[in-house]
């Protein structure tokens, strides 16, 4: 049993106590003359006795406890391990977890959680936390870099290749910005995530250039309906039968097709998911 695997030990058994596990951890490595806590070996911890860890801010039967697991008695590391795989307490199980171990149950989207709380705690609020592509939590790559700076000791870093992309590093609490499609008839405004705005026409059934189409004809002014009337007049109709009714927003659709400029439809929301106001583009962070 290494030095690590005992502290993990140690950890449980704190765990539901009053003792905080990481100033009991700094109060240990002084005594040992040591700056850091992550300094301390096999050897330190064989050679404290319970009066020094009671020093360390513990009550005595807490500390005896400790001793032993210092000592590698083999029972009461046994016991130890039973502790951290019968917790049902979230606020306890997280204490129990190394740096590594917390970022399986870490959920970006509920942060403010315990496991969410003791990783932002450990990593000291730097970057460690990396995504896929479609947004999903990295699990692999966000060990290996929390591992690199609260064990290893290296520094943060900037980014990082995930599927051989660079991507940026958050921190804890962070996360890459989300799209959603964009109602067409009120711009600036996104539809749920199942194609219906929330008058309940459901856009995702309509062509996509339809819709860029619609979007045109509402902001150039060419129609001031209300989005049932308008999407009313374009349901199950063709792209030219449209155009026939919006022929300024067709020309102005041609024009920017060549250029490929047609609006993308597409809304940045933030992490409340609401859209993001401080952005360069015009009328709610439309994304051309």
């Amino acid at each position: 049993m290494n030095a690590q695997n005992k502290l993990d030990a140690v950890r449980a058994a704190l765990a539901g106590t009053k003792v905080d596990y990481d100033q009991f951890l700094k109060k240990l490595a002084t005594l040992c003359d040591l700056e850091r806590p992550e300094d301390l070996t096999d050897e330190h911890l064989r050679d404290a006795r319970f009066e020094e860890i009671e020093d360390c801010g513990t009550a005595r039967i807490t500390a005896r406890r400790i001793a032993r697991i210092f000592r590698g008695d083999e029972e009461t590391t046994k016991a130890q391990k039973v502790v951290i795989d019968v917790s049902s307490d979230p606020q306890k199980h997280a204490a129990t977890l190394s740096p590594v171990q917390l970022v399986k149950h870490y959920d970006a989207d509920n942060h403010t959680n315990p496991y969410g709380q003791r990783l932002k705690e450990v990593t000291e609020n730097r970057r460690c936390i990396a995504f896929n592509k479609d947004g999903s939590l990295n699990v692999d790559m966000s060990k290996t870099l929390i591992d690199e700076i609260v064990n290893l000791q290296y520094p943060e870093r900037d980014s990082v290749v995930v599927d051989g992309i660079p991507s940026p590093i958050f921190k804890v609490g962070q996360r890459p910005d989300r799209f959603a499609d964009e109602n067409p008839a009120d711009p600036g405004k996104p539809l749920r995530p199942d194609g219906r705005s929330d008058c309940g026409c459901d856009w995702g059934l309509i062509d996509l250039t339809i819709r860029q189409l619609v979007h045109l004809a509402v902001t150039i002014g060419e129609t001031n309906d209300e989005e049932l009337d308008i999407y009313d007049r374009i349901e199950g109709k063709t792209f030219a039968q449209i155009a026939q009714r919006y022929r300024k927003a067709s020309v102005l659709f041609q024009e920017k097709e060549e250029l490929g400029t047609l609006p993308q439809l597409k809304i940045r929301l933030g992490k409340d998911g609401h859209v993001r106001k401080n952005n360069p583009f015009e009328g709610g962070n439309r994304v051309w």
